[in-house]
Order: structure tokens, then C-alpha cells, then sequence
């Protein structure tokens, strides 16, 4: 079967997070390419044009090859169908492409590692794009060349079945080295603008640098979170532990309350017999010392009288 190229000439494109969800309604609109190949290679082509400040009209190009594509899912919407599924950006959508009830969506997820291929005319210069419009317009593109799943949205009556069937076919799971070289072939930057050749803008060597390290800081903060879960789990263990003791002193702690009234008594009754003890004792060393008081002093006075008849017999 041969397929016939595709012309869509306006395309609303919407950046997703990796449940599908939008993200970004990107306002500036596409135009998209699917162009023939004789290898039976899918390369979809998005355009849009702007002028820089020396009134230059430049091209810009975002290509995806169907080698770096993970899933390519096609749906069909149709505004008066109350059963239907619509994103909630859907009226927005069609409003953006002057559509009133129908439309298809392309939804594109890349494979990890892989991205948009952005090409610029070799005498592109990003300093000389104006701010205004031309400089929004260039962001949106750059948006989305950052983008690894997005969705295109165009006029449903376009795309044939047997088209979509046909790139859907050429994803495959795991392409071959010489699949990918015919790929990058087919998407080589010197190809574009009439043979004259591009380039990659070099802010965005700077964004795919800067991805790079942000997917290196993930991975570091992936090993991070792991750590952190180690250390949760032991934390656990030391809570489960902690919570046996406080059980095991909260137990202790119930058994000495109990034991308490009994020590009382016993403490009680230990400070009467004391008392009682004292008591006795102490009546007993005044019996002693008044006893022992009178024997003296009847003593002395024995003495005395003895000494007295002494003297009288003589």
C-alpha cells in the first residue's frame, strides 16, 4: 500500500504529563507534514514561520521520526456526543481551529532518551528575534521540542485510516541500527530549506544539556528517596521498639501503684511498733536512772550516820 503525503495546515498542539493530561495548550498554531518515503519511513514535520528584526522570514522546523516514538494513539472527538470522553480543553481547542463539533487528535509519547529534533536556518541568529510576537512564537516551539508526550489536534475529515494504520505500523518496539540510520538520514537538517541546510538553535543544545543534568538530579534524588526509605524503615523499627518499652514501663509502672497501699501499711505499722518500742524504752532507762538515783543517795546517808555513831561511841 502506498501512502500519499499528509498536509494538515493548521495544528493546535498540547503538551501532556505522563498520565495524557494537558499541560499546555500551546496558542500558536503548526502546520504538519507527513512527507512520502519509498522506505515506508513515517517522519512527522511541524512548521511555523516567523520574522526577526531585520524583517527576515525564517521557517521553523520540529521533526519526529517514527524510531523515537513509544505509542502513537489516535482519537476522534465529537463535541455533540454526551457519552464521550472530551478533554476539558477541548472547546478551546476547536475554537483555536475554528472548528464547531469535530476533530482528531495524534497523541505522541516519545521513547525515553529521545526527543523533538528543532532545526533553524543556518543564519538564524535568537538574539535578533524582537520581543513581541515573534519571540512568543519561537518559545512555543522550543516548549515543545522540550516536550516527550504531547498531542496534535486538526481537522478530523484529513487523516485517512489507512495513513494512520500505516504509521502506526512503522513504530517498532525495538528498531535496528540500520532502521535508525535511515531515520537519521531522512530528518538530517542539511536536507531542509530547498538543500541549503540547518541547524539546531543553540538555545536549545543549552535545553537538552540542561534535561540532561535535570534527568542526572533525578536519578541522584531517586537514590536519595531510596536512602530516605531505608532510613524510614529502620526509624520503624526503632519506633517499635521504643513503643514495647514504654508498654513494658507503663506495665511496671501499674504494678508498683498497686504495691504502693501495701508498702504504706507496712510502713505504718513498722513507725507504730518504733513508737511503741521507744516508749518502752525510754520508761525503762527512767526506772533505771530514779533506782539508781535513790540506792546513792540512801547510801550517802548510811555513810552519814555511821560516821555519826563513830563519833559518839568515842
Amino acid at each position: 500500500m502506498q501512502t500519499s503525503n499528509l498536509v494538515v495546515p493548521k495544528v493546535v498542539a498540547v503538551r501532556e504529563d505522563e498520565e495524557g493530561r494537558g499541560l499546555e495548550i500551546i496558542p500558536q498554531q503548526f502546520g504538519l507534514r507527513v512527507p512520502h518515503s519509498s522506505k515506508r519511513l513515517v517522519l512527522f514535520r511541524l512548521d511555523v514561520s516567523i520574522t526577526d528584526s531585520t524583517s527576515t522570514k525564517s521557517t521553523l522546523y520540529l521533526q519526529i521520526t517514527a524510531d523515537s516514538l513509544d505509542s502513537l494513539v489516535r482519537i476522534d472527538y465529537e463535541k455533540t456526543n454526551a457519552d464521550a470522553q472530551n478533554p476539558p480543553y477541548l472547546e478551546n481547542v476547536l475554537k483555536q481551529l475554528k472548528l464547531t463539533h469535530s476533530v482528531t487528535r495524534l497523541q505522541f509519547r516519545l521513547r525515553s532518551g529521545e526527543g523533538i529534533q528543532f532545526a533553524v536556518p543556518f543564519d538564524f541568529d535568537v538574539d535578533k528575534i524582537p520581543d513581541g510576537e515573534a519571540r512568543s512564537t519561537f518559545e512555543y516551539a522550543e516548549s515543545l521540542a522540550a516536550a516527550s508526550r504531547f498531542s496534535l489536534y486538526f481537522q478530523h475529515t484529513i487523516l485517512k485510516k489507512e495513513s494512520f494504520a500505516h504509521y502506526k505500523e512503522a513504530i517498532s518496539p525495538s528498531p535496528t541500527e540500520a532502521l535508525r540510520k535511515s531515520y537519521k538520514d531522512m530528518c538530517n537538517v542539511k536536507r531542509l530549506y530547498i538543500g541549503v541546510g540547518g541547524k539546531p538553535p543553540n538555545n536549545v543544545e543549552k535545553l537538552q544539556r540542561r534535561v540532561e543534568r535535570l534527568e542526572e538530579r533525578y536519578e541522584e534524588l531517586e537514590e536519595d528517596c531510596s536512602t530516605l526509605k531505608e532510613h524510614q524503615e529502620q526509624t520503624d523499627v526503632d519506633i517499635g521498639d521504643l513503643l514495647t518499652d514504654v508498654i513494658e514501663l507503663k506495665t511496671g509502672y501499674e504494678e508498683v501503684m498497686k504495691q504502693i497501699p501495701d508498702v504504706c501499711d507496712e510502713f505504718k505499722d513498722l513507725k507504730e511498733g518504733m513508737e511503741d518500742t521507744l516508749k518502752e524504752n525510754i520508761h525503762e532507762f527512767i526506772q533505771d536512772s530514779m533506782a539508781k538515783q535513790i540506792a546513792e543517795c540512801v547510801e550517802a546517808h548510811v555513810d552519814e550516820m555511821k560516821g555519826k555513831l563513830r563519833q559518839a561511841l568515842r
